[in-house]
């Protein structure tokens, strides 16, 4: 009902209150029922050069009436420091400097300035700040004495951000002064760096924006955020980079964040359920990102430990709101696609959806059939199969027939791992794929989906399980995954004691050298 969206915001934070002033200048055609307004107070309200009673706000709304082809909306409000870690937010670094930011969520109200959520629009920011402060936005700051403004170099659909402190700088990276020694100790710079040459190289399509700020904030409410080429970081990113135990989970963060710029910055979703093209693929996009440039970290069978298993079980539950199932179900998909299709095939069809949909909106049929195009294969009913049918399905092994069973309706066909028992150790087999009916080997272990591959959860049999007790940290990693996943699901559903897989936990979890995967076998 919106088009040609565009808002002039002005930010006053030198006011006297602990908060700031807000003048938000929005100029749009079409047509809306009510602008967001989530503030503390209000003090003017002007529509096409008319002042609007304050009444016509209520309830974290203002609702708009008369509107004509193309509108000018003038609001001026005073905006308070949430309580919550959202919207205008403030913290005192140790040497007691005081740093204000922003933090709002895709799809929420921004509660910092008037706005319409969910809609495309081009910003213009002025950030007036206390003397000693460096302002860190979208693109390049013009200064003015104490005002800072900037302007989107692209539409965004998410509200603006910005942070405001005296921060310290190294390059593109800003932190408050008491860990300004972590940060020269650190290479979060150039691991960002190398995951968004990454993602260039990987889809094709050009990083979107003019410029990049990455800022550190204590206690961020969530991992991180990017917005038009801007990033704010939870400060324990740039804490676990000078700590060899926490090197996946900072390059996780950051090569998630930046591929962000591709999902969510040059195409994003259409309605809040296509929130899994921008962060489905982005999780993808953040793995490919780690086996390239970490492969020692093994990154996959990270992913479906800490992320996919999560997934299967709110899939399970039919909990379709659950995040996991806007970013772990779709990655585990595209990874299960490079089987079907190859993975030159996908990495070209989420090149041609960003080329297709740049600066647009879109949804995971677009994608899929861009995938299509690429593969020169109709994929409308692996999609239907698997992107739009909730539900995982489950496969095992029989040992009576040595065949893999089947519960739910899906063609699977994935990779099994079989080793042999000896006095030395298990002796593994050459690696199979097999469907559903199909014949295993007859050995002492056999493990379907290893590497995990599909997108099932597996059953491991009582032989597998006997002998697993005794050499499970022997295995790789992709093998190692499967089998944890599968014994904490097979608790889970009832098929096995507990105080079994705790005893192989204890005999086998320092095998994982991922502090969080470690982590998440103590809670079994």
């Amino acid at each position: 009902m919106l088009r040609d969206v565009h808002y002039e915001v002005d930010v006053d934070l030198t006011s006297a209150t602990d908060g700031a002033r807000t003048r938000t200048v929005i100029r749009f055609a079409g047509d809306a029922p009510f602008a967001e307004l989530d503030v503390a107070d209000v003090s003017r309200i002007e529509l096409n050069g008319r002042r609007v009673s304050t009444d016509a706000w209520h309830d974290g709304r203002l609702e708009l009436h008369g509107l004509t082809e193309d509108n000018v909306l003038v609001v001026d409000a005073e905006v308070a420091v949430s309580d919550d870690r959202a919207g205008l937010c403030a913290f005192v670094d140790d040497s007691g400097e005081r740093f204000v930011y922003t933090r709002g969520a895709h799809g929420a109200r921004a509660r910092y300035m008037c706005c319409f959520v969910g809609v495309s629009a081009t910003y213009d920011v002025r950030v007036t700040a206390p003397a000693d402060a460096t302002v860190v936005s979208h693109g390049r700051p013009t200064r003015d004495g104490a005002a800072w403004s900037f302007n989107t170099s692209l539409p965004m659909v998410a509200p603006i951000s910005f942070a405001s402190g005296p921060w310290v700088r190294d390059g593109h990276v800003h932190v408050r002064p008491s860990v300004a020694e972590t940060l020269r100790r650190s290479n979060v710079g150039a691991v960002l760096d190398a995951a968004l040459r990454h993602h260039e190289d990987m889809l094709g399509v050009p990083y979107p924006y003019d410029t990049r700020s990455l800022v550190f904030v204590p206690g961020y409410g969530s991992q991180g955020t990017l917005n038009a080429g801007y990033w704010t970081v939870h400060e324990q990113t740039l804490l676990g980079s000078v700590e060899d135990d926490w090197r996946a989970y900072v390059l996780w963060v950051l090569a998630h964040e930046s591929a962000h710029a591709w999902f969510g910055g040059v195409v994003d979703g259409r309605t809040p359920e296509d929130r899994s093209v921008s962060e489905g693929m982005a999780t993808y996009a953040c793995h490919r990102a780690m086996e390239a440039l970490a492969p020692e970290l093994e990154p996959w069978a990270r992913f479906h430990v800490l992320e996919v298993a999560e997934a299967h079980e709110a899939d399970a539950a039919g909990d379709l709101a659950h995040p996991s199932l806007l970013y772990a179900k779709p990655a585990a998909l595209a990874h299960q696609l490079e089987s079907l299709i190859g993975r030159d095939a996908v990495d070209d069809g989420l090149g041609r959806f960003l080329r297709r949909h740049a600066r647009s909106q879109a949804s995971m049929p677009d994608l899929v059939r861009c995938w299509s195009d690429a593969a020169g294969v109709d994929l409308a009913s692996w999609a239907h199969a698997w992107m739009e049918t909730p539900g995982v399905d489950v496969l095992a092994v029989d040992r009576a027939t040595r065949t893999v069973r089947r519960t739910g309706t899906r063609a699977h066909c994935v990779p099994v791992q079989s080793f042999d028992e000896t006095p030395t150790g298990l002796v593994r087999r050459p690696l199979e794929h097999v469907t559903a009916g199909a014949t295993v080997p007859d050995a002492d272990v056999v493990v379907l989906d290893a590497p995990p591959t599909g997108y099932v959860k597996v059953r491991l049999d009582e032989r597998t399980v006997e002998v697993l007790a005794r050499h499970l940290g022997s295995l790789g990693a992709d093998t190692r995954a499967t089998c944890w996943v599968a014994l904490a699901e097979m608790v889970r559903d009832g098929l096995l004691d507990v105080d079994v897989v705790r005893s192989i936990v204890r005999d086998h979890a320092d095998a994982e050298t991922d502090v969080l995967v470690r982590d998440w076998l103590r809670k079994i």
